[in-house]
């Protein structure tokens, strides 16, 4: 994954570790537009590679990674991050998304049971420009599995 390039900033809050990074963005085979990612790992230095994990039993800590890549040629300077199955993450969050850069956004929670991790990415520019993704992964506890027909998937405005 990107390593970041601008600042790594960390909050606690509860039980939850929030790492917000910068980093730049590759040009991706021409992708234009506003584009999210979400990839669910188990390490709270790196984000994941794959949307999907499996843990076993019992369950334990997992680090969901949200990426946001700006390839508008807006920039956007407030941003909302909610969770379907957490509620709002972060709320007018000032940050600089420019042009052709991503950056991204942890949280680590505790699972005990499958569950998909469903979150939104809405950012604003100064000049009333609005990008919204929506992103989603699975975490698998054991042997039940979850489905991606098992979520009830949030809306962008």
């Amino acid at each position: 994954m990107h390593r970041p390039t601008v600042f790594n900033h960390r909050l606690l809050f509860g039980i939850s570790l929030l790492l917000f990074a910068s980093a730049a963005v590759a040009q991706q085979n021409g992708s234009r537009g506003f584009h999210l990612e979400s990839t669910v790992g188990l390490d709270p230095q790196n984000c994941s590679q794959t949307a999907d994990l499996a843990l076993p039993e019992g369950g334990g800590e997992v680090i969901v990674c949200l990426r946001a890549s700006n390839y508008e040629r807006s920039e956007y300077v407030l941003h909302d991050l909610l969770s379907e199955e957490l509620g709002v993450l972060v709320t007018d969050l000032h940050y600089t998304l420019s042009p052709r850069t991503s950056t991204f956004y942890t949280f680590a929670v505790n699972v005990s049971n499958s569950t998909g991790f469903t979150s939104a990415w809405i950012a604003r520019g100064l000049t009333g420009e609005l990008a919204c993704e929506i992103a989603w992964s699975v975490v698998t506890v054991g042997q039940r599995g979850l489905t991606r027909d098992e979520h009830r998937p949030l809306i962008c405005p």
